[in-house]
């Protein structure tokens, strides 16, 4: 929360101009306060998502206030930040929770780190969010919208092609005449004009972070003639409610479940216990046919190895 609220309170801020005395010196101290207790408390407990959103407070702050504790904050995250690139960003640009929507988000706390940088290290940021603006332009809904694998949901950031139009990059068009189809990273995407297919072969998720992650393997997702035709329930509060445990059970995606039972042990909000994984995704064309072919092991606890 501390490191969302310092990134909003700097962006009024250098939009709005400070609020008139005395409530300027209040906010500024109140800021400083924040970004001072958020460098001595990353979120190493939990990592992921939440400890990329510290540096962006983090780097935020730096830049927004000057001088030598500011300088400190900001070779700080220079320090952190080429070690959460590598585990977090996975070589085909999506980010490593398998959410669509915190894929923005993180897109968009990139973004803000490398405008807030200074000196030489911000320009490592350029490849890893030009990589991840093209996987998200590369999943997207004829529609202009993310799929909602995992925890996702709509508007809860900004619209995909708004953020993609800010980075310079084109989303997949919905006016192309060919079939198509092909890989990417753990995924398998067909198009033809406003058809599409996404077939998710991927893990639910880093096995040390499932907290985002949903028993959903091989879930599929599809659009017809722009309209979504086979959709996925998405994420609908983060309370220890039944539309959370249903959200994230096998039942609300589009794969097999057998003996009404989940693939994977999800339980209380962010918890997943047993799970299973998929095997190598296989893909090609038989004539005019385009298909994608995968198995995975989460049903060998109910004796179906495969």
């Amino acid at each position: 929360v501390v490191s969302r609220r310092i990134a909003v309170w700097v962006k009024l801020l250098l939009q709005r101009g400070p609020p008139p005395e005395p409530l300027r010196q209040r906010v500024a101290a109140s800021l400083a306060a924040q970004a001072r207790w958020l460098a001595e408390n990353l979120e190493w407990d939990l990592r992921g998502n939440h400890l990329l959103q510290n540096l962006r407070g983090l780097a935020l702050a730096g830049a927004f206030f000057g001088g030598p504790e500011a300088d400190r904050w900001l070779r700080q995250v220079a320090a952190i930040l080429p070690g959460q690139l590598r585990e977090q960003i996975l070589p085909h640009g999506e980010h490593f929770e398998r959410s669509p929507a915190y894929h923005i988000d993180m897109l968009l706390a990139l973004a803000d780190i490398r405008a807030a940088g200074r000196g030489s290290w911000a320009s490592q940021l350029d490849e890893p969010i030009a990589r991840m603006a093209r996987f998200l332009s590369e999943i997207l809904h004829p529609d202009g919208q993310i799929p909602l694998f995992g925890d996702s949901t709509f508007d809860q950031y900004p619209a995909p092609r708004d953020v993609l139009d800010a980075l310079g990059v084109e989303a997949v068009s919905a006016n192309d005449d060919r079939e198509r189809s092909g890989r990417l990273g753990e995924y398998w995407i067909f198009r033809q004009k406003a058809d599409c297919i996404i077939f998710d072969a991927g893990p639910v998720g880093p096995d040390y972070l499932p907290a985002h992650a949903h028993a959903d393997l091989l879930t599929i997702e599809a659009s017809w003639n722009g309209s979504r035709l086979f959709v996925d329930g998405g994420v609908a509060d983060y309370e220890d409610s039944p539309e959370r445990a249903f959200c994230r059970g096998t039942a609300a995606h589009n794969v097999l479940q057998i003996d009404g039972r989940n693939q994977c042990d999800v339980w209380s909000r962010f918890r997943m216990g047993r799970r299973g994984w998929p095997e190598p995704l296989r893909f090609g064309r038989s004539g005019p046919f385009h298909w994608a072919w995968c198995a995975h092991n989460a049903y060998r606890f109910l004796g179906v190895p495969r």
